[in-house]
């Protein structure tokens, strides 16, 4: 073999101990061996953190994380102000129902039973694109597995809980609201 070419021979150490200890022990072992040869020590973490393999997922995670975020802020808003909106639009709706001797509750759930079906469907049309993009992304981003069904579940009730909250709250504001004012309106 020519002299003038480098080879590299790695030697795996797995230690509970320090690892500078280990370091310490193995550079005069290869130095007696051949006082010719180049020996360097470090830590597989190290390497990892070195090496193309690993700083490209990182970096893609590291900019993924707050778009991610963005974006979750971003459709939290979206589905709270549609949804209250239409519950806004249902006012005097509402006012009638009242007059004509309804309950709050019984007004309160026919507005959440309305609300919760086109939500209930964005968030199954969202969860199929959300598996389909993940099948995707697996290939860009370390150790994302082909579906996440904790995280799907959980932004999923996020969503869910978001709208209910946004059809409760204008809902009860328009149960509030005189029956003979909602009546005169428009």
């Amino acid at each position: 073999m020519p002299k003038d070419r480098i080879q590299e021979f790695p030697i795996l150490i797995r230690t509970q101990a320090d690892p500078k200890q280990p370091f310490a022990a193995i550079d005069p072992v290869v130095e007696s061996i051949d006082p010719g040869l180049i020996a360097s020590s470090t830590t597989l973490e190290d390497l990892l953190h070195q090496s193309l393999a690993f700083i490209i997922p990182s970096f893609a995670a590291a900019i993924t994380i707050p778009v991610g975020l963005i974006g979750l802020f971003l459709a939290s808003m979206g589905i709270y102000g549609t949804v209250s909106y239409i519950v806004v639009l249902r006012t005097r709706e509402v006012g009638i129902r009242m007059a004509l001797g309804s309950t709050r509750r019984a007004v309160l759930t026919l507005i959440m039973r309305e609300v919760a079906g086109p939500v209930l469907a964005g968030l199954t049309v969202g969860i199929v694109l959300a598996v389909g993009a993940s099948i995707l992304l697996r290939g860009a981003l370390y150790g994302l597995s082909r579906v996440d069904s904790i995280s799907f579940a959980g932004i999923s009730m996020l969503f869910l809980g978001i709208a209910l909250i946004a059809t409760w709250l204008p809902s009860r504001r328009a149960m509030r609201v005189d029956p003979m004012v909602a009546l005169r309106c428009e």
